[in-house]
């Protein structure tokens, strides 16, 4: 938290519903802007929420490189 931000990331990481030998990952970054900034945080949404995906994404396959394979 600073004086213009307050982030909370959550991380959560689970066998996979579909595949037991892998693993899913599951982020929520709860991110507010303060003061007169507050209401900007619509136009830098859509771009924090790629880059969240594109983070999962990431860790997902460095987690499961590691696995054996299901076939």
């Amino acid at each position: 938290e600073s004086s213009s931000v307050k982030v909370v990331d959550t991380i959560k990481v689970a066998p996979s519903p579909n595949d037991a030998n892998e693993l899913m990952v599951d982020y929520t970054a709860d991110i507010t802007l303060k003061g007169w900034k507050r209401p900007f945080i619509i136009f830098v949404k859509s771009d924090l929420h790629n880059l969240g995906r594109a983070a999962v994404q990431g860790l997902e396959k460095l987690l499961n490189a590691d696995q054996p394979s299901s076939s």
